[in-house]
């Protein structure tokens, strides 16, 4: 698994890393925290809860995108909106940008989900999610990389 997930971090970090200015050092795929439980909900329980609970997500996470490739340089995090495509994403836009020096990471785990919240130094805190059942540790080297200690600058 180790392997395919190499596989795919290069082909996502081909897509994006044209639209970045330094070197991606880590690259991840993250969803507003509780969008894996709404399409539990939108699936199988009822469709208006399920959106709902999306909707809710979404603003948790400062209304960024339900389908997002995070990509973090040594001095920003950058947000991509994408869409899957075949076994590649295909880049929709460039979503914002978080110089890493105004926000922490704090990891956290869920039943199926890894969970990383994003706090930042006016108190505002973006809470986001990664399925991690059946990931094979796609996002690891990602969470290593943002929860570690932004480098001094340059």
């Amino acid at each position: 698994m180790a392997d395919r997930n190499e596989k795919y971090r290069a082909k996502w970090l081909g897509s994006v890393q044209p639209m970045v200015p330094e070197p991606i050092i880590a690259i991840g795929q993250l969803q507003p925290r509780g969008s894996a439980a709404a399409g539990g909900v939108l699936m199988g329980v009822s469709g208006a809860a399920g959106m709902a609970m999306q909707s809710a997500a979404s603003k948790a996470a400062g209304n960024l995108p339900r389908i997002g490739v995070y990509a973090l340089t040594a001095t920003t995090l950058h947000v991509f909106e994408v869409k899957p495509k075949g076994f590649g994403i295909k880049v929709k836009r460039h979503v914002a940008s978080f110089p890493r020096n105004v926000f922490a990471a704090r990891r956290g785990a869920g039943a199926v989900t890894d969970q990383v919240d994003l706090a930042f130094v006016d108190g505002t805190v973006l809470s986001l999610e990664a399925i991690s059942f059946g990931s094979g540790g796609f996002n690891e080297p990602f969470f290593a990389a943002l929860t570690a200690p932004a480098p001094p600058p340059a």
